[in-house]
């Protein structure tokens, strides 16, 4: 026993999925319209970057007989992927980058960068704790220019209708 499609011929609608029938005999049907047909899956699931493509599955019904059960047709069970718009796959590039920028922010670093500019602004000798937190705090900054600059080339990369790995090359802590 297999499990089946019965699929109303005429009106081109499934009438119920998983309709257990004989392997090797196909079942007496009372209308003529009505047809069995056993899912038939050529392709395995595709690996995919879903910030690229969108997955859908595509079944039609098939003249063509069931390589595993001849008495019955193909019920085929396609995997279909659709490239996504180029705005689509930027939002997903810049949310890459958020992610990697939000690993960077320290809020207490800042506020403390901040304060000390300003004593530097105003000529008060800065101590070396100090001078260290503005190298970190220009370490960061650095960072987040490389990053943007990393978000440039992927979107040019895009453009060009390359697929590169959005994961790669952002700078985190």
């Amino acid at each position: 026993m297999i499990a089946a499609i019965l699929y109303d011929i005429v009106k081109g609608e499934v009438l119920s999925r998983n309709v257990i029938v004989p392997a090797d005999s196909y079942p007496v049907s009372t209308d003529p319209n009505y047809r069995y047909f056993i899912p038939y899956e050529p392709y395995s699931v595709p690996s995919y970057d879903g910030r690229y493509y969108d997955f859908s599955v595509r079944e039609t019904p098939e003249n063509t007989s069931h390589p595993l059960y001849p008495v019955y047709k193909q019920w085929l069970v396609e995997y279909v992927l659709t490239k996504r718009v180029v705005s689509d796959i930027f939002a997903s590039v810049e949310n890459a980058r958020r992610v990697a920028n939000a690993s960077l922010i320290d809020f207490d670093l800042q506020a403390m960068s901040f304060a000390i500019i300003i004593k530097k602004q105003n000529n008060i000798t800065l101590t070396d704790e100090e001078n260290q937190i503005l190298l970190s705090w220009v370490t960061i900054g650095s960072k987040l220019i490389q990053n943007k600059q990393t978000e440039s080339n992927l979107k040019a990369q895009i453009t060009l209708d390359q697929e590169p790995d959005i994961d790669a090359g952002w700078q985190s802590s």
